[in-house]
């Protein structure tokens, strides 16, 4: 082997090696319906009692009792899910569930709540990055908890302030919170009330389902939620609906050639449409009644936004389709 040749095996050898370090230095975020098994991070304050092997999978489980004002458990979001991922860093919604000790050792009701920005905590009564209005006044997202001594993995919830779905304006009573990577969870002894409770391990699994998110002109891009494709400028098409069966219209629909009007051009491309027995292929945009047809009742909806040559249309007037 000359000279030459093994310069050159050895150069190809180590840009292989440094892409093979670059993957793994850039792990894979979660996709839905992978799950984190998350152990107690750390625990603030006295009066601790821990149970050696009464928590998930021989790991000890730790029972506080009474009432402390500064006593709380912490789970952090992090590590490596069921799948290999890592958590993602944008919030994404999660079902929780947790590991009842085996021990029987404290089984009051107890929330769990978010700390979304970790040890900085969150912005109250509204922290920005929930996509969820939230209720009484707050986004701040707690998810009850009833005890148990059984071994066994239960669901949190539901609510009563975790929101329903991965909808903005969902209600409070969900099994769900808005987490992402880094974020914490704690309960707390602070309400005033003694509390008799046993911890164990927190499990996450991530459910955003995600939806199809029509932007102008014509762009499908997938979103995590409706208040993503709000936040956009777009228009949601349901949680679980995917681009690949999308096809978005311009805005407004009317407006064909993309030139924000809808002028003589657009109406030529409307003629080309019309029929009144079906849509034809590439025409869906002009169903502006959604009535299965592209017919008079359709003309006049165009009609009606139609101004002529750089006359600027309404970005939500006659809308149709994606």
């Amino acid at each position: 082997m000359t000279r030459a040749r093994r310069r050159y095996n050895l150069l190809v050898a180590m840009v292989m090696a440094a892409g093979v370090a670059l993957l793994m230095s850039t792990p894979a975020t979660g996709v839905s319906g992978e799950t984190w098994i998350l152990l107690v991070h750390h625990r603030d304050g006295g009066g601790w009692t821990e149970y050696p092997g009464a928590g998930y999978n021989g790991t000890s489980a730790w029972n506080g009792d009474g009432w402390d004002g500064v006593r709380r458990a912490y789970w952090e979001l992090n590590g490596y899910g069921s799948l290999g991922n890592e958590p993602p860093e944008e919030v994404e919604l999660y079902r929780i569930e947790f590991f009842a000790p085996s021990a029987d050792c404290g089984t009051d009701w107890q929330p769990i709540e978010s700390q979304l920005r970790a040890v900085d905590g969150e912005t109250f009564p509204i922290e920005p990055i929930i996509p969820w209005v939230g209720a009484y006044g707050t986004n701040h997202q707690w998810i009850g908890t009833d005890g148990f001594s059984d071994g066994q993995w239960h669901s949190a919830g539901p609510g009563p302030h975790t929101p329903e779905s991965a909808r903005y304006d969902a209600g409070p009573h969900g099994l769900y919170m808005w987490l992402k990577k880094g974020a914490w969870m704690y309960a707390k002894w602070d309400f005033g009330w003694a509390t008799n409770r046993c911890w164990s391990a927190l499990r996450l699994t991530q459910m955003t389902p995600w939806g199809a998110c029509c932007i102008p002109p014509t762009q499908c891009v997938q979103v995590p939620s409706q208040f993503a494709c709000q936040a956009m400028q777009g228009r949601y098409h349901g949680d679980g609906s995917n681009c690949d069966v999308i096809e978005c219209c311009p805005w407004p629909s009317g407006d064909t050639d993309a030139d924000g009007d809808m002028d003589q051009e657009d109406f030529s491309m409307l003629q080309r449409c019309f029929d009144p027995t079906e849509v034809p292929p590439g025409c869906h945009c002009f169903n502006y009644d959604e009535d299965g047809d592209v017919d008079s009742d359709d003309v006049a909806a165009f009609e009606a936004c139609a101004g002529g040559p750089e006359v600027t249309v309404a970005p939500d007037c006659g809308f149709a389709g994606g």
